[in-house]
């Protein structure tokens, strides 16, 4: 992204190789921080947004090698995204406990969501 008049793009990179963006509009008091002090606010605003409550699963690999052995959810759709993609899965870390799940990935509902 090329930084125009209007905007100001900061970047850094932590060292555990993730890459901050920051793209703040140009006006006087954006214009007095210094980088770090931007990247310090993005931090700390990723650090106090909304968390969605909920639960998350690792995604086995091999992820086709899971799904054959679990068993159909429902023959409903989800109702959170409207697929048939429902399977009845153990639930990690819970020995003997079985949970009807959404497999698909873009689904805000299934463990494996990826956001």
């Amino acid at each position: 992204m090329a930084e125009s008049d209007d905007y100001r793009t900061v970047i850094r990179e932590e060292d555990d190789g993730t890459r901050l963006i920051a793209v703040v509009r140009r006006d006087p008091e954006t214009d007095q921080l210094a980088d770090d002090e931007i990247i310090t606010d993005l931090k700390q605003w990723i650090a106090t947004r909304k968390q969605p409550d909920r639960e998350r699963w690792p995604k086995p690999a091999p992820f086709n090698t899971w799904l054959m052995t679990t068993k159909p959810g429902s023959k409903d759709p989800c109702p959170e995204c409207g697929c048939y993609s429902l399977r009845l899965a153990p639930v990690p870390d819970k020995p003997g406990e079985e949970r009807v799940i959404c497999t698909m990935s873009q689904c805000e509902a299934s463990p494996f969501y990826r956001d």
